[in-house]
């Protein structure tokens, strides 16, 4: 019976012990003066600043502007910014779009999604998931001040709006009912109708909006 009882407090030692030893290292031995929950100040100094705006994203060096004397800086900031548009507008419906075939016009219905930079097509909702797109159009190379109905003269299709986008030419393009190659660029005319009404100004409205976004944050996109 002794050596029972014996036996209990030297398998109850290392345990005693291991949990005193837990509790000294879990305390930090140096505190902060201000307490556990004292907020320490920045040590950074302004040395200079300088104007970052979508107008100046195409420099390559920016003025830095009330330097101290004592700064290690002086004369300009040197860098390469990136900017692109993501994100913003999206729409999705059936349009029907006029295209060149053969030589001939014909009016052909897409499943038409915008979303960001482009408008892309496919013959049906469910090729979205499943194909990649039959047609894109990039609208940082559109230039049509305002996507609006189109008049008669134009084309006497309801609902009807128009897109012109201006790329450079390529090897092979040809002046058809579409495009007319102008030089070293093609200048694409796209006539896009919706069906009804309510239908088509809500795709300009979006297209207006989407065109207003790409153009404001993306230095590369055409103007018009």
């Amino acid at each position: 019976m002794n050596m029972k009882k014996k036996q209990s407090r030297m398998k109850l030692t290392p345990l005693k012990k291991l949990h005193k030893h837990e509790s000294r290292t879990a305390s930090p031995s140096v505190q902060s003066p201000g307490g556990p929950f004292a907020v320490r100040m920045s040590s950074f100094q302004l040395v200079g600043f300088t104007h970052l705006n979508i107008c100046t994203l195409t420099r390559n060096a920016w003025t830095l502007e009330k330097v101290p004397y004592s700064s290690p800086l002086d004369g300009h900031l040197l860098m390469h910014v990136n900017c692109s548009f993501e994100g913003g507008i999206t729409e999705r419906g059936f349009l029907t779009i006029f295209e060149d075939v053969g030589g001939y016009g014909a009016w052909n219905r897409r499943w038409c999604v915008l979303s960001g930079m482009h408008l892309r097509f496919w013959r049906y909702p469910d090729d979205e998931i499943r194909k990649e797109a039959s047609g894109k159009l990039d609208l940082r190379s559109c230039t049509t001040r305002h996507v609006e109905l189109v008049s008669r003269d134009v084309c006497a299709r309801q609902h009807t709006f128009q897109l012109t986008l201006l790329r450079p030419a390529h090897p092979g393009d040809a002046t058809n009912l579409v495009q007319e190659v102008k030089g070293s660029s093609v200048v694409t005319k796209m006539l896009l109708s919706a069906d009804s009404k309510e239908e088509q100004m809500v795709w300009c409205n979006k297209l207006n909006k989407a065109l207003a976004n790409i153009r404001a944050w993306d230095p590369d996109a055409m103007q018009p």
